[in-house]
């Protein structure tokens, strides 16, 4: 998710995303690439997983290149059609 974010690549930000979430607000070329502008690029590091069935709960440390502080944040996935899929609610 983050080399796609970074390549502003909606495809596969897309691919990556859960249906519910897909269907609401769909990544775009545009929206990416204004993020980038605003924040610019994501550098992530994994620092948990925690797995309920077809639930994830990933901690996840995020720091933007245009961001002087570093945060950590929880990110939700969902197991849909065999692979997990990030699912923001």
């Amino acid at each position: 998710m983050t080399e796609a974010l970074n390549a502003a690549d909606a495809d596969s930000v897309n691919a990556l995303t859960c249906r519910e979430n897909r269907e609401k607000k769909p990544a775009t070329v545009h929206g990416l690439r204004e993020s980038l502008d605003a924040y610019g690029t994501y550098r992530t590091k994994i620092k948990n997983i925690n797995i309920d069935g077809g639930n994830a709960a990933v901690l996840v440390n995020i720091k933007a290149s245009k961001d002087k502080e570093e945060g950590t944040m929880e990110v939700d996935y969902v197991l849909e059609d065999g692979s997990w899929k990030r699912c923001d609610r």
